[in-house]
């Protein structure tokens, strides 16, 4: 098993920690800002609590604590990065920057500013070990007289410690992330959702290439008088490519329409806790609920705005790519300026209001 040493940071270095994997994690832009001491050896768990807090302020972060418990120390690092985890032990004053996780392998961030994969179950290991080193040569014991084969020791082992010890707390720590009121445009990077633009796009790119191709093979053929078997069995097999790329980028759309719409939600309930009660004291319920329509038109549009206008773009490419092709001048011309007209039209409209 892997030793923890190269990778735990001491209290005394937890701060240079925080402002590392902010930075490597792309939730903030690299500065010079000076951070507070951590806490001395001898304060408290809520001490701590309050540093980090502060830290994070100073660093424009957000820290959200978490109580990582005995059955779901998997469940918890599989969506742990970035995080600050206490590793338990002498003092319980170590820590693991964790940059990113997944299933199986997480991204940690070393004492030497280094990134390092480390299996997800090797960072529950150390996590649990000394929680359970007072029971663990007896529930051996007790496994090996059961008669269970040897590889299947530790997970027999595993199971009887997750039944005994359950929900109870293992270790915390806090999961770093951007503060509601950062820029939309970066919520959306870290929460994973702009690349579902890149595969919309692609599918549906794809997608008109494929039926145009299609439609092209039956014209020409229609026109040329010869529709043999293959040119049937090749547009029959561009039309059923059809139905894949389709659902994938209606996957696509739906999944980012999800995500970004919860971000929207949240950047919404932030604007309006912030609001002073001055500033609607003096509105009426009917103000009130056409400000929630208002807020429901616009997150319908922003999100069913953004792939129509990608599939348009799509479009348009294409049709420029076709009148190319064809030696159309007079055609592209007129697309090119329609386009911009409409561009210019659009963007003042969008400065004015």
């Amino acid at each position: 098993m892997e030793s923890a040493s190269g990778f735990a940071w001491p209290l005394a270095e937890l701060g240079r920690a925080v402002d590392l994997l902010t930075r490597a994690s792309g939730l903030r832009a690299p500065s010079t800002a000076p951070l507070p001491a951590p806490p001395s050896r001898t304060d408290s768990r809520d001490a701590l609590a309050s540093w980090t807090t502060q830290v994070c302020r100073r660093l424009d972060v957000e820290a959200e604590p978490i109580d990582i418990a005995y059955n779901g120390v998997e469940r918890t690092l599989n969506h742990a990065g970035p995080a600050i985890v206490m590793l338990p032990g002498a003092g319980g004053e170590t820590f693991l920057a964790i940059l990113a996780a997944g299933k199986r392998r997480a991204v940690v961030l070393g004492c030497d500013g280094r990134r390092h994969r480390v299996r997800v179950s090797v960072i529950a290991s150390w996590l649990r070990r000394d929680f359970e080193a007072p029971i663990a040569p007896r529930v051996q014991a007790l496994v090996a007289a059961a008669g269970i084969p040897t590889d299947r020791h530790a997970a027999a082992a595993l199971a009887i410690m997750r039944d005994r010890f359950g929900p109870a707390p293992v270790s915390h720590g806090w999961l770093l992330r951007l503060p509601p009121g950062a820029p939309f445009r970066h919520h959306l990077r870290q929460a994973l959702v702009t690349r579902h633009i890149v595969i919309f796009s692609i599918a549906y790119m794809l997608q008109t290439c494929v039926s145009v191709t299609a439609w092209f093979m039956v014209g020409r053929a229609a026109l040329e008088g010869r529709f043999d078997a293959g040119t049937v069995f090749a547009w029959t097999f561009l039309l059923l490519m059809l139905a894949p790329l389709g659902l994938v980028a209606a996957w696509s759309q739906g999944v980012f329409a999800v995500g970004a719409g919860g971000l929207l939600k949240l950047r919404l309930l932030f604007g309006a806790l912030r609001l002073e009660p001055d500033e609607t004291r003096h509105q009426g319920i009917g103000q009130q609920l056409a400000r929630v329509i208002e807020s429901e038109t616009v997150e319908s549009l922003a999100l069913a705005g953004v792939f129509y206008a990608l599939a348009t773009a799509v479009e348009l490419l294409m049709a420029s790519a076709i009148f190319i092709a064809a030696s159309l001048v007079t055609p592209l011309v007129l697309l090119v300026i329609t386009g911009a007209m409409t561009a210019l039209l659009g963007w003042r409209s969008f400065v004015r209001r």
